[in-house]
């Protein structure tokens, strides 16, 4: 398995994350990019505006998966990537 877990992205669920993991939601743009991604920051108390990222991006309750890196995250998304 190329990530960690998967699981709905919620306020619970991202406070419950060690700091340092990298988040990126399943939604992603025309371009293939995910709508969010990003280190999970710590303290557990920073994570209020990187919450209201998540929910302003659409991704709130959606399916998100988890990495350790943000490189990681990246090879696993560059797999459903058309090449050409």
């Amino acid at each position: 398995m190329d990530h960690l877990r998967s699981a709905k992205l919620t306020k619970r669920y991202l406070l419950s994350l060690p700091g340092g993991i990298f988040v990126m939601s399943n939604l992603v743009d025309d371009l293939m990019r995910p709508l969010f991604s990003e280190y999970v920051v710590s303290p557990v108390s920073a994570r209020e505006k990187q919450w209201q990222r998540g929910v302003s991006s659409g991704c709130s309750g959606r399916l998100c998966r988890i990495f350790k890196t943000a490189e990681q995250a990246s090879a696993y998304l560059s797999k459903f990537i058309p090449e050409g």
